[in-house]
């Protein structure tokens, strides 16, 4: 398992340096951002404009957010945290356009059932495209943009403890 995580880091970096040159760009969550259970978590995105000789942009029509958790080779399991997320941009995209959000994280007890030393967390943004988007705009597809995250279960947002395990 250890060795595994060097790469999830170097690959999870090469997608975010990927994402910034594309459609939409995520600033936050940012990569390994640590987040507290029942805390509230800001998403800021821009659906970044596209010069003119580029082929038409391929925007989706919406996103959704994802929290997925993985336990070594084991499947993911996911919870949709957000769904629709706009994805308009500006004048045909010739100017970005950031979006403002916050996502509510599950409480301690969801924590307690799926420990962060034990399974990983990721954050992704999943793109909502039709199949009648795909028949009228040619252009290259955003691809889903994977965040990993890291889950402090020692600090909490409840007033009578100092963590999830207290």
């Amino acid at each position: 398992m250890l060795l595994l995580k060097p790469f999830v880091v170097l690959y999870t970096v090469i997608l975010a340096v990927i994402a910034q040159e594309s459609l939409i760009s995520i600033r936050t969550p940012s990569l390994n951002q640590i987040v507290v259970p029942g805390q509230s978590v800001d998403i800021e995105y821009t659906v970044n404009a596209q010069s003119s000789s580029t082929l038409i942009p391929n925007y989706p029509p919406s996103m959704d957010l994802y929290l997925r958790w993985k336990k070594n080779q084991e499947p993911h399991l996911e919870l949709k945290a957000i769904t629709g997320l706009s994805t308009q941009s500006i004048a045909s995209g010739t100017q970005p356009k950031t979006y403002h959000r916050r996502w509510k994280l599950p409480h301690c007890q969801f924590f307690k059932r799926y420990s962060p030393p034990e399974w990983s967390f990721t954050v992704e943004f999943e793109m909502r495209y039709s199949e009648d988007d795909a028949r009228r705009i040619s252009g290259p597809r955003q691809t889903t943009v994977v965040i990993p995250i890291q889950i402090n279960t020692t600090l909490s947002d409840h007033h009578h403890h100092n963590g999830c395990y207290q």
